[in-house]
């Protein structure tokens, strides 16, 4: 049994071959492999073939297999037999660490939240902080942990359990409202099928201290916590948990930061910017009475920036809430089809049972096998079998056009229509209780289904990422004086993006393509008699799902996939009805 000041972490690896490039031999203490391979003389060096095209990206090619060997030096035995012998790591290994993995656009995004949360647990190694060995394994151990409670789809499935009325209230608990990957994270740590052999290989005190920082966001008194995820005592105080608990949450959003740009796609100048400005940050880090501060503001604010950059591109292309609202409509219409009365969709019990079966990995019971053959790996893309039918931008909606794309909030919070509407009204109009409806999604779902068109629409919403950090800072060096400072990034105005409305191209029955002309065309009448739009300004778009903000960003390998693809429904549709799409819209955009 390991004890607080066991030894069961490694101590930091030696330095790694190179690979390809050549490196310069007079690497200083302080500089990695992966700073060395980022000079700007090494950027450019090695020209990698990549589809049998020749492309300059040397920094996927080599910095990935450099990572994964330093990963392997950095871990612990006790983490590397933890990877090895629980089958919920071996499932991390499935599930894309952005859902936009699962799209034809950004498929290169193509590594997991096992990969991820294995560098993040290696990087505890080479931190340079005060803390003792216990300390160093525990953090070790929960950065391991810290993602295992997420399922396909991630942050879109915290929102369908958060509507769910069988879910537990964690927002009053300290979690953010959505945040159920979480909570079920700790309860498969704590009491889940692979708990026992957990404690068994970490020992009570290391896992009662590892389960003290992965349910540290929950505030409530100890006796109730135990009641949720089982029994642990924690033996590190107060003060060193929220340390810990602090680290886990800093070298998680650096790792995927990380990973975001070595497998985005970006030039090579910028993705050597961000990770080198990561290791500059991790580098500073210091610890204080008040908790980790750092030496390097620049440094954060590069990450800062470098992460709202990201998510203007990605997380805020409309493929990304695409992806959302196709796995709740195939959800809901998995647990209808399977025969669920009105009356339990309503009741405790389906929260229960579709936890239970995506963090059991039955994907296909949970959203139909035809759906999740769109999303598993070797599946052909969502956006082959669903197509743009109307691209509303912001600034063509009236006033109340834009009040009627606004989602249901209370106060700052979206909250399940459900709850703020009649109980039922969005299930009944909407065929599932979608979480994210708007009243203009409520209005022409109504009309389609007074008029019989069984073909569901999808509706996806302008992304805004407003995000604020703080961080203790040191004043002028001086690392007695530290002040928190606040950093963060706003991503454009909503006005710049779109509405988009979109229908499953293809008839479940017999597989033949919809007749997508006429559904855009009671979508035209629904917005224009509702004065929903300024002088029928509505823009129709057919590749907005499978082309970028901005292709400039993007390496020519990158560039040159993106505007070859073509979706199958594109390709398929009749040119009649593609005519007739643009005639109902009056112009393309």
């Amino acid at each position: 049994m390991a004890t607080p000041n066991s030894s069961v972490v490694t101590g930091p690896g030696a330095q790694v071959p190179a690979g390809p490039v050549a490196v310069s031999e007079d690497v200083g203490e302080r500089s990695s492999t992966l700073s060395v391979l980022l000079q700007p003389s090494n950027l450019d060096r090695v020209q990698v073939n990549v589809s049998g095209s020749t492309s300059r990206r040397p920094i996927v090619a080599q910095l990935l297999p450099i990572i994964e060997r330093e990963c392997a030096q950095n871990l612990s035995p006790l983490a590397k037999e933890l990877i090895r012998s629980l089958p919920e790591m071996r499932r991390l290994d499935s599930i894309p660490n952005s859902a936009m993995a699962y799209t034809d656009i950004f498929g290169h995004l193509n590594f997991s939240r096992g990969r991820h949360s294995i560098d993040a647990a290696a990087q505890v190694a080479k931190l340079k902080l005060p803390l003792s060995n216990h300390e160093r394994a525990v953090l070790e151990i929960a950065l391991l942990f810290h993602d295992i409670g997420h399922v396909p789809g991630s942050h879109a499935m915290d929102k369908v359990f958060a509507s769910m009325r069988g879910a537990p209230p964690i927002g009053e608990w300290g979690y953010g409202r959505e945040e159920y990957h979480e909570l079920h994270g700790a309860e498969l740590v704590g009491s889940g099928p692979s708990s026992p052999r957990i404690r068994s290989l970490c020992g009570e005190v290391i896992f009662g201290d590892v389960m003290a920082v992965l349910t540290h966001e929950d505030r409530r008194p100890h006796f109730e916590k135990v009641q949720t995820y089982g029994h642990f005592k924690p033996n590190l105080p107060e003060d060193r948990v929220s340390i810990l608990s602090d680290l886990k949450d800093r070298l998680d959003r650096t790792s995927y930061l990380k990973f975001d740009y070595l497998l985005g796609g970006y030039d090579n100048a910028r993705v050597g910017e961000v990770v080198k400005a990561i290791e500059r940050y991790h580098e500073s880090l210091f610890l204080t009475e008040k908790g980790v501060a750092t030496t390097d503001a620049e440094a954060y604010q590069k990450i800062i920036d470098a992460r709202g950059w990201h998510f203007e591109h990605v997380p805020s292309h409309p493929t990304n809430g695409l992806i959302s609202a196709v796995m709740q409509q195939a959800l809901w219409q998995e647990v209808r089809r399977q025969g669920y009365s009105q009356e339990y969709l309503q009741s405790p019990g389906v929260y229960q049972d579709i936890r239970q079966k995506l963090l059991g990995a039955r994907y296909a019971e949970v959203f139909g096998r035809e759906t999740w053959a769109w999303f598993r790996k070797g599946g052909q893309c969502v956006t082959n079998f669903v197509a743009p039918i109307a691209t509303l931008k912001m600034s063509d909606l009236t006033e109340s056009g834009r009040l009627a794309v606004k989602k249901i909030r209370d106060r700052d919070e979206v909250i399940a229509p459900d709850r703020a509407f009649p109980a039922g009204l969005v299930t009944a109009v909407c065929g599932a209780p979608i979480y994210d409806a708007s009243p203009l999604e409520l209005e022409v779902q109504g009309v389609l289904q007074q008029r019989s068109k069984a073909t569901p629409l999808f509706f996806v919403y302008p992304v805004q990422h407003d995000k604020a950090f703080t961080h203790l800072v040191a004043t002028d060096g001086d690392l007695s004086q530290v002040e928190q400072q606040s950093f963060g990034y706003s991503s454009p105005s909503q006005a710049e993006g779109r509405v988009v409305i979109a229908a499953r191209a293809y008839s479940p029955e017999d597989g033949r393509i919809v007749d997508l002309a006429t559904l855009a065309e009671t979508v035209r009448k629904v917005l224009t008699k509702r004065g929903w739009v300024r002088d029928g300004s509505i823009g129709f778009e057919p590749r907005i799902f499978v082309k970028p903000h901005q292709s400039a960003i993007f390496d020519s390998d990158i560039q040159n996939a993106m505007s070859a693809l073509n979706p199958q429904w594109l390709k398929e549709s009749p040119t009649e009805m593609l005519e007739r799409l643009e005639r109902c819209w009056g112009r393309t955009r």
